[in-house]
Order: C-alpha cells, then structure tokens, then sequence
C-alpha cells in the first residue's frame, strides 16, 4: 500500500490533509519510527512520498512544533523533540515516592511577577507544604522554544504541573493530553481537558463598572489590558454588560488597551486625558496606580474631586498608597491553596470530572471613588 493511500482526499474527506498528514507522523512518532533528536525526511521527499504539495507538508509540520513534538534548525533541517507522546511524562514521575509539583508560567520571569501573582503563589506554597511535596519554580519566557520547556518537564520529574497564564494554545492541549496531571490558572479556551481556576472577570468588570455608575460618574474610560489575555476580553465583557444594564451606549465609552503594568497604566491615562473623564476603571491595580500618578500629577492631590478611579485585583499596595485605591477584589491565597488542593486531587483519582472554579469578586470602596 503506498503512502498516498494513507490520506482521504476528495470532498467526501472529513479532515483537512494537513491534519491528515500531521497526524500520521505524530502517530509514527509515538510507534518510534523516528525517536528524539532524530532528523525527519526533507520536505521535498515528504511532498513526494505522500504526494502531497509543499505548503501542506509546511502546515503540518508546524503544527507538530506548535504542539511541542518537532523543532527545526535552520539550514539542517526539522527534528523530533527530546520529549514526544511516546513516553509520557507521568510515568517518570510515577518512580518517585515524594511528589514533585512544577509551576510553569511567564510571570516568573524577573520584572513580570507583580503582586497579584506573588499572593496567589503564596497560596499554593502553603497547601504544597501541607502535604510534604516540593514545589519546583519553572519560568518559561515567551522567547523559550517548546522543546526548551518540554526538557524541563521532563528533566524535573514532575507528578503534577501548574500551568499560570497564557500558554499557546495547541502546545498546552499537547502537553495536557502526554503529560502528568495538571491545572490552568487564569486561562481558558473552549475544550480545554483541564481543571481551571480563575477570577470570575467578566463579574468583576460589572461591579466595577456600576461602582463608578452608582457614584454618578457620566464620563467613564476604560484602561484595558494586554489584548491578547482572555483576562482583558471577559472583563471588557462584564464592562459591556454594565452599560447595556444600566441603559448607557458601549461606543460612548472609550478604550485603552495598556500591559498591565504601572507606567502602561501612566502612559494610558495621559492619553485619555485630552477628553478628561470623570470615572476610570483599570483592568488591574498597577495601571490604576500608574492612572492616580498621572491624575496627580496633572491635576494635584485632590484629583479624586474629579476624577474617580477603580482598580481590580486588590493587591497588598492597594490601600497603603495616597489616596487608597478603591478595587474589585479577589480572594488570591485562597484562590491559591484551592489550585493546589485541587491538583492533588486529580493527582490522586485522574478520573474525576474536570471541573472550572471561578474565585467570586467583592467591590472594596477606598478614596478614589
């Protein structure tokens, strides 16, 4: 039977063949046809043995390194990762009588880990501890390719992972299905066959929205986060829902999109200042902060006469600073020891219906509204 034979084509096919394609290397992969750090045929003699054009050979190569399975080195060609299904993770693992609980995320890098994550992973640290098993740090910068992060997986002997924040999305499904047990904090995309912990966004983004209503603000902006995190969208959502509830038009509200971080939240507010509003709402604390530094600056101390600002998170510099930030706040410790609990949990009976916990926001009213 020739390669070809391998693929459906027509209009009767139910898979596109790229995918086709990518799933019988992954499957030959996984049979050890070709084992870790080995070098895959061209993608000339591909095309040819499974006649197929060069853009879909492309396609479902890269797939397979989206999915953490194969990287490529220019000028020598496309390998196979030093971790594939063919060995899963979990059983390295299974050799261990303490149990090794890994987190992986990007806000461990140095200057990304803000207060809101500090307090989560305190959380985490403290139910670890409870249970005698090692809490093993592992920051994965976005520059760090897939098969950078799989040998750390790997090489630490993990029996349970903690995936923190963004993480492309078929690499993370990949790892999920060929690794330990795991759970995301803070991420969500439909179909993910994982256990998830996070803040309810979208109701916090309402009750800050109709805290700055309810104080009779007319003239309210919004200091978004960072476009890309589902953070930002479901608080925009919770946002939106407010202002349909309370009869005021969504395109009367302006926008800006920020990252999350103090001077973002400066630079965002300087540029609403043209149209100075009367009520802000910043999708977390360190741009509210940023936004009262400006507001400050350019209006004087008593800018609160003025203007309003809102925060979300509450973290501890919250309502030590001049004036106390009024904030949505989120239970992080707890939200921290309930991640914890609940990987050990999955860790203990893998069977157990995979479940999304979201952490209730309560609205903390201090001198900026």
């Amino acid at each position: 039977m020739s390669k070809d034979s391998e693929l459906a084509r027509g209009r009767g096919k139910k898979t596109f063949l790229y995918r086709q394609f990518a799933d019988i290397i992954r499957k030959e992969i996984e049979d050890g046809k070709y084992l870790p750090g080995e070098r895959l045929p061209s993608m000339d003699d591909l095309s040819v043995r499974y006649n197929l054009n060069k853009i879909t050979v492309r396609r479902s190569l890269q797939e397979l390194a989206d999915a953490g399975l194969l990287y490529s080195v220019p000028a020598q060609g496309t390998f196979v990762s030093e971790f594939s299904g063919a060995t899963k993770l979990s059983e390295t693992a299974q050799s261990s009588d303490i149990l090794n609980i890994g987190l992986i995320s990007n806000v461990l890098i140095p200057g990304s880990t803000g207060p809101y994550h500090m307090s989560v992973l305190e959380g985490i640290r403290s139910e670890i501890g409870r249970h005698d098993a090692n809490f093993i740090l592992l920051p994965a910068p976005g520059s760090r390719e897939r098969k950078e992060i799989l040998k750390m997986i790997h090489g630490a002997n993990l029996s349970g992972v903690i995936y923190m924040g963004p993480v492309p999305q078929s690499f993370l499904e990949q790892l999920i299905k060929d690794g330990p047990p795991s759970i995301v904090v803070d991420y969500h995309f439909h179909g993910l066959a994982a256990d998830v912990v996070q803040a309810d966004n979208r109701e916090g983004g309402f009750i800050a929205l109709k805290a700055l209503i309810d104080k009779g603000c007319k003239k309210i902006a919004i200091i978004a986060g960072d476009r890309e995190q589902s953070a930002t969208h479901d608080r925009l959502d919770g946002v939106k829902a407010a202002l349909n509830a309370f009869g005021i038009g969504v395109d009367t509200v302006p926008v800006e999109y920020s990252d999350f971080q103090i001077n973002g939240g400066y630079e965002a507010m300087s540029k609403l200042a043209s149209d100075m509003p009367d009520g802000v709402f910043c999708m977390n604390d360190e741009m509210a902060l940023g936004a009262c530094r400006f507001l400050k600056e350019s209006l004087g101390d008593n800018f609160i006469d003025k203007v309003s600002v809102v925060g979300f998170d509450d973290i501890n510099w919250a309502p030590l600073v001049h004036p106390a930030l009024s904030t949505v706040s989120i239970d992080k410790e707890a939200m921290g020891r309930i991640i914890a609990k609940r990987l050990f949990e999955r860790i203990e009976n893998p069977e157990i219906p995979r479940c999304v916990t979201l952490m209730p926001p309560s609205f903390i009213s201090r001198e900026t509204l």
